[in-house]
């Protein structure tokens, strides 16, 4: 529940006094929200509630209490955070509510006493602020970042103020700059989109004066930066975006195993272009210095080129020109790269004035003489021939594939189909990935044989009929899918298309291999992003033709299948893409090397079933992702996600098989996460608090699912026990040692049951014997409840007792006696416990008479001790000791003398004498019971002793009501008969129909 409270004001809103209807209003239209939350006019109900909000305060609704305001806000922000089904609200919406909800709890004065109201309200302004940031309401969220402020003041004060450790309070006061550290960045943020750089900027150095103290927060400030100079270099700010990249480099610096050298690199590489952009006059110098820093951080192409640039933008010397041009070939570039450079200079040189400068001068490179003091663009024009003819000769003696003019391939491309957006998931496949390939790639037989032709040599030769070698056909297509790809890296689907075609044209219907399926598998890919899926459905026909085992394959067929709707089709596709991941006999699929590939198609098919409404088959990917999957974020991102889709759907859902089959499902992931879980993490640090969270929630998932369960006993169990097995990884503090007391105990009742059920011996012991081991468990944990608090009033040890009793008993534990002789002289027991084991002590197979004898003894002390004994309680009580203590029929075993249970009947008949309410059945049964035992003593010929008994059957016939005459004539002369027998000799009078039953 939250209860957090702030003082928020709607910025521009009037001061006047509050309708009636409108503060009435606000708790009408907050139970209608709750209640009622299908409703189509939720938009409206939300806007009401922010308008009328603005004009309430805490006089104007004097008529609640603080509780009925602190109720309603609290409602209204669980509403906003949990709402799920019916009508969807958007970011914004939320963020409304829960400013709302803000405005109603800062009016409850109550709350701003203690630090963890003002922790609480830290936290709400925050969100809120943050909410009205990403619908880009930036001046509310500076009002609500401001407020955060102000409390996190206040909370700094009251932490200076109280006494404590020292370890303690660094801790806190830590705690509280890292939230104003976080208050700041959003301000920042604010400021950056309204436009006021001095404001972004001041919040932002503040952030970086607090990285000394926050040095985990290194990485965000430098993300955060790079942010705001990309986007403010994008608007052409470029002096705002100088210093946003300066500061991103600067704090990047500062831990450098959080941010490698790639990363700073990239940065300046950035801030370079953005002072080329801005004047590459004046701030010349400042780009060559951070594209100069920027290689040193980090090497590659990019910045090799960025550099050339540069320097082809100021008054570079000739020989700082070549200087750069040796640096690229000495650094063996790729080819491409190299024959860009070349492009580069050519172009400078054409778009140059040939104004000769400065006097004749000669160097010597590699035998050639290049002029310097001609002019520039001769110089530029010598060295792009330098650099295209290096990096040519170059290539020819590593055989790289691409020795070919950059010029040659418009004339392979003479026409372009149209452009689409962007919607493919997976780029396309290489040819060949293998050792072979690159073998055949780079033998120099075969460039000595086929001299390095061009690609368009290639393509005459073979429309011309020419045969060609079969390293030469590898070559080629090599070529023409590296120039798709390429092409497909920057979304030019259609000419990547081009390229694919022409690798198509050189496969023959007695040379479909798996390349070829491979290349239908690309041609598909490029098809959807350009939307035309019927062509690609298509070209993935012909690769699951000739590669049908294949990964990608399937996942093309099920990528299709869900955007044609088809769930049955998509739901196939992933079954079949899981049996070929974990069919062992299957080979690798060439393109896929690691497992990790395999697992991350389920996940990216999870996710586009998602985005297209495709639930069931979603929940099919999750499932099998959460099997199959070794990482472990992966295992429990896919867990909860398919919790959170079938969850709802069980809790609506009858009792039946199918209700049974998604709880299984859901029971299989959930122990998977926990394997999970219980592995150990990389960084110990944030290891133990991570797990923590993700066991507390897995937990009351299981919790929740062990209720849904409770039609099926075994299930509910299972989920028990995975619950308290998910609390084991949390911090043991009362609520979780409460949960695990609990889940135990649920566990322990399914396996007695179980037990009592089973229909063999084994199955029976087994079942007990497990029981027996979690109530241990069980206690271990209720001791350590005992010592931290009071639970005078749970019923956990007398629960723990009898089950544990119940065990050994069904087991004919030897020790059993042992076992009870401290529970007799226990003070808290109640009567019913004692009832409760004198039932247990005669359960099949357990058969204990003393034992429910001794029970029966002490509850009926305990009744007769009680100041108002409950009668019908009492009187079940009895029953059982006399009918345990004298059984009907003739008996060898005498478990309690006959004087001794005469006493139970006296006892009996004193409390019938007192008391009205005694039931009169059970009357009926005394004097039954007394009446036959006198006719058993005067069968074994023991007179006196039958006289007594029958005699005191006549005492408990006067006590009956309604069925006294039904009783009265017969007894008397029977009695009668058996006195005046007594007295004269006669003999036995009574025969077999002198016993009776409450039947006759």
């Amino acid at each position: 529940m939250i209860s957090a409270h702030c003082n928020l004001y709607l910025l521009g809103s009037s001061n006047s006094p509050a309708s009636a209807s409108q503060v009435a209003g606000i708790a009408e239209v907050t139970e209608n929200l709750v209640t009622n939350d299908n409703s189509p006019n939720v938009p409206e109900a939300i806007d009401r509630l922010f308008n009328d909000i603005a004009n309430i305060n805490r006089e104007s609704m004097a008529e609640m209490s603080d509780t009925q305001i602190e109720e309603i806000a609290v409602n209204l922000w669980n509403w906003a955070l949990t709402k799920r089904g019916g009508f969807h609200i958007n970011e914004e919406q939320k963020t409304k509510i829960h400013y709302v909800a803000c405005k109603l709890l800062s009016m409850c004065e109550a709350s701003f006493a203690s630090e963890q109201g003002i922790q609480r309200l830290i936290m709400m302004n925050t969100k809120i602020g943050k909410g009205w940031l990403d619908v880009g309401n930036f001046l509310i969220a500076d009002e609500c970042f401001q407020a955060a402020e102000v409390s996190l003041e206040q909370l700094y004060t009251k932490l200076i103020q109280r006494s404590s450790p020292e370890t303690d309070l660094t801790l806190e006061k830590m705690a509280v700059e890292k939230d104003h550290f976080r208050v700041l960045s959003y301000q920042a943020e604010s400021a950056v989109f309204q436009g006021d750089f001095q404001r972004a900027s001041m919040c932002v150095l503040q952030c970086k004066d607090m990285l000394v103290k926050l040095p985990e927060m290194i990485s965000y400030l430098h993300e955060l930066c790079w942010n705001f100079g990309s986007e403010t270099q994008k608007n052409n700010k470029y002096e705002e975006s100088s210093f946003w990249l300066s500061q991103s480099y600067d704090i990047g610096k500062m831990d450098k195993d959080s941010t490698d050298p790639e990363t700073l690199a990239k940065v300046l590489r950035l801030l370079a272009t953005n002072y080329l952009d801005w004047d590459d006059t004046k701030y010349y110098d400042k780009a060559l210095n951070a594209i100069n820093l920027a290689n040193k951080e980090h090497l590659n192409s990019t910045g090799l080129f960025l550099k050339m640039k540069i320097l082809l933008r100021g008054e570079t010397s000739n020989e700082e020109l070549l200087e750069a041009v040796m640096e690229i070939l000495h650094l063996d570039m790729p080819l491409d790269f190299c024959l860009n450079i070349a492009k580069l200079l050519m172009d400078h040189e054409s778009g140059s004035n040939c104004q000769p400068k400065g006097h004749p001068d000669r160097c010597i490179l590699y035998g050639e003489p290049l002029l310097r003091g001609a002019n520039k663009a001769a110089a530029r024009g010598k060295a792009a021939a330098l650099v295209g003819t290096a990096a040519l000769g170059r290539n020819s003696r590593t055989g790289d594939p691409w020795s070919f003019s950059a010029w040659e391939f418009p004339s392979l491309s003479n026409c372009h189909l149209k452009r689409c957006p962007d919607s493919c998931i997976l780029y396309g496949e290489p040819l060949h990935r293998g050792a072979s390939t690159t073998s055949a790639l780079t033998k120099p037989a075969v460039l000595a044989t086929c001299g390095a032709p061009s690609p368009l040599k290639l393509l005459v030769s073979h429309q011309t009929g020419r045969q060609l070698t079969a390293e030469l056909m590898i070559w080629l297509h090599n070529i023409l899918w590296r120039k798709a790809a390429s092409s497909f890296e920057v979304q030019n689907y259609a000419d990547a298309l081009h390229w694919y075609y022409y690798s198509l044209k050189f496969y023959s219907p007695s040379e479909m291999d798996v390349d070829f399926a491979k290349l239908q598998r690309n041609m598909a890919c490029c098809y959807l992003n350009l939307q035309q899926l019927d062509k690609a459905k298509e070209a993935v026909a012909e690769a699951e033709r000739h590669d049908p085992r294949n990964i990608f394959t399937q996942f093309y067929v099920f990528k299709i299948a869900v955007m044609e709707g088809n769930s049955e089709r998509a739901l196939q596709a992933i079954i079949t893409l899981e049996y070929v991941l974990t069919d062992e006999e299957s080979e690798d699929n060439d393109v896929i090397a690691e497992r990790g590939s395999s697992i991350m198609l389920l996940s990216l098919a999870a996710q586009f079933a998602l985005e297209n409404g495709q639930q069931i088959v979603a929940e099919k990917a999750l499932e099998y992702l959460a099997q199959r999957s070794e990482d472990q974020e992966q295992v429990l991102t896919a867990t909860k996600c398919l919790i959170h889709l079938v969850f709802p759907k069980i809790a609506e859902m009858p009792e039946s098989e199918d209700k049974m089959k998604e709880m299984d499902r859901l029971l299989t992931c959930l122990n998977r996460a926990f394997v999970k879980l219980s592995q150990p993490y990389g960084e110990e640090a944030f290891s133990l608090e991570s797990r923590a969270n993700e066991a507390q929630w897995f937990r009351k998932m299981a919790w929740n699912l062990a209720v849904q369960s409770d039609k099926d006993p075994v299930i509910m169990r299972e989920f028990f026990i995975l619950s308290y097995k998910m609390s084991q990884l949390c911090p043991s503090d009362k609520v979780i040692l409460i949960a695990r007391k609990t889940c135990l105990l649920m566990a322990v009742a399914v396996d007695l049951e179980q037990g009592r059920k089973a229909p063999t011996t084994f199955e029976q012991t087994m079942f007990l014997s497990r029981a027996l081991e979690e109530i241990h468990k069980c206690n271990e944990i209720w001791n350590l409840l005992k010592e931290a608090g009071d639970f005078s009033n749970d019923s956990c040890e007398k629960l723990l007792l009898l089950y544990e009793f119940e065990v050994r008993a069904k087991l004919n534990d030897p020790s059993l006696e042992s076992f009870l002789e401290p529970v007799w002289e226990l003070p808290h027991l109640e009567c019913k416990t004692f009832e409760t084991i004198a039932i247990i002590a005669m359960e099949t197979p357990a058969h204990y008479p003393s034992i429910a004898l001794k029970a029966l003894k002490k509850a009926l002390l305990l009744y007769k001790k009680e100041e108002s004994i409950d009668i019908s309680q009492y009187s079940k009580c009895m029953h059982n000791l006399i009918n345990l203590s004298v059984p009907d029929g003739a008996s060898s075993i005498e478990l309690c003398p006959l004087e001794e249970v005469w006493g139970f009947f006296e006892d009996a008949l004193s409390h019938i004498s007192r008391t009205k309410d005694y039931p009169e059945m059970e009357i009926l049964w005394l004097m039954i019971k007394s009446w036959n035992t006198g006719v058993l003593m005067f069968s074994k010929s023991k007179y006196v002793s039958a006289e007594k008994w029958c005699g005191l059957a006549l005492r408990f016939l006067d006590h009956l009501t309604s069925f006294k005459g039904s009783y009265e004539t017969q007894m008397n002369m029977l009695y009668s008969q058996l006195v005046e027998a007594l007295n004269s000799n006669k003999g036995p009078v009574f025969h077999e129909h002198g016993y009776w039953s409450k039947t006759d």
